[in-house]
């Protein structure tokens, strides 16, 4: 079988709770790729987080492009590659945006004290705050789910059969 993901299954993966990397182009010099908490519904755009002082923020103002991974961090190995343009850069709202994105990735208990550490009541962060919306067009996909069965299980995949 083949490690590719269907479309149905690269979705669901990328809509899931993973820490993605979020890429952009430099000029004469490797891509500035730095981890990104982000929010993504199937057939939408792509949420990245941008927070103040992000050194991302300059470069995704000014590129047509960017690229987010997410991957599983244990066996077996499965990830999601996007690419495509930055259809816009947006001020993050506190409760309707940045809320709801802590609360994917950290627990209820250690939400509200970070939410108040992160973006204090009635400070205005709305401009340094972003999110950066990615339209995925190119896709790379890959589970390697059956592979690693066949491993533990002392039998070749069947791509070599």
């Amino acid at each position: 079988m083949s490690p590719v993901m269907p479309d149905d299954e690269r979705q669901g993966f990328l809509a899931g709770i993973h820490v993605g990397i979020f890429s952009l182009a430099q000029d004469s010099q490797a891509p500035l790729s730095l981890p990104a908490w982000y929010a993504y519904t199937p057939g939408e755009d792509l949420r990245v987080l941008l927070t103040p002082n992000d050194p991302r923020t300059p470069l995704v103002r000014s590129l047509p492009r960017a690229s987010l991974c997410a991957q599983d961090e244990m066996p077996p190995c499965r990830y999601v590659s996007v690419e495509g343009p930055v259809v816009a850069v947006v001020p993050a709202n506190r409760e309707q945006d940045y809320w709801p994105l802590i609360l994917r990735y950290l627990p209820e208990m250690w939400a509200q004290g970070y939410l108040r550490y992160t973006w204090p009541e009635g400070k205005d962060l709305s401009k340094t705050m972003l999110f950066a919306h990615l339209r995925p067009e190119v896709w790379h996909a890959v589970n390697y789910y059956d592979d690693y069965v066949a491993f533990l299980g002392g039998r070749r995949s069947q791509d070599e059969e």
